[in-house]
């Protein structure tokens, strides 16, 4: 144990060490009692029992500090976690609103489709209705401008009015 402490240790001790015997050199103990100086021994303990303190003061702080940083750590995983967890339900929400979105669109891309469908089936009605309703009012015009031709020629001059004859062949109605 003396050699693996040996750069180690104070001086101090390192010097009791050797004044006791216990140096490097023999390899063990060979120190009596009467040897020692009670005072060296009592300033050893002590010396030894600052350095156990001041050992356990560094341990506490370093235990302290890791501790303190487990719990800084912790609040940041939770946080992480509830973060992680509130952005996945944002995220399923909004995908299924973006599933609704898309049926819908289609519905109405279906249904607009089908409005078109039947505008131009109407629009085809209504031209061919348009075409035929023309020529119709066109033969009409037709027959009115040759009736009015015919009524024209057949006018009696004078103001004179038609005669009608019964079937016994006599004219009844305004002279002509």
């Amino acid at each position: 144990a003396v050699h693996r402490l040996s750069g180690g240790l104070p001086l101090e001790i390192s010097n009791l060490m050797h004044a006791t015997g216990l140096g490097l050199d023999s390899g063990k103990a060979t120190v009596g009692r009467d040897d020692v100086d009670e005072q060296s021994l009592q300033r050893a303990r002590e010396m030894l029992n600052s350095m156990i303190k001041e050992a356990w003061k560094d341990l506490d702080s370093t235990i302290l500090q890791c501790k303190e940083f487990e719990e800084s750590n912790r609040g940041t995983f939770n946080q992480v976690t509830s973060d992680m967890a509130r952005l996945s339900s944002q995220t399923a929400d909004l995908s299924r609103k973006k599933a609704s979105a898309t049926a819908s669109m289609s519905s109405h891309d279906s249904t607009a489709a089908t409005i078109r469908s039947s505008l131009e089936k109407a629009g085809q009605s209504y031209d061919r209705s348009h075409a035929q309703n023309i020529a119709h009012l066109n033969e009409l015009r037709n027959d009115s401008s040759v009736i009015t031709y015919l009524l024209d020629l057949l006018q009696c001059e004078g103001g004179a009015a038609f005669s009608q004859i019964s079937r016994s062949g006599t004219a009844t109605g305004a002279a002509g």
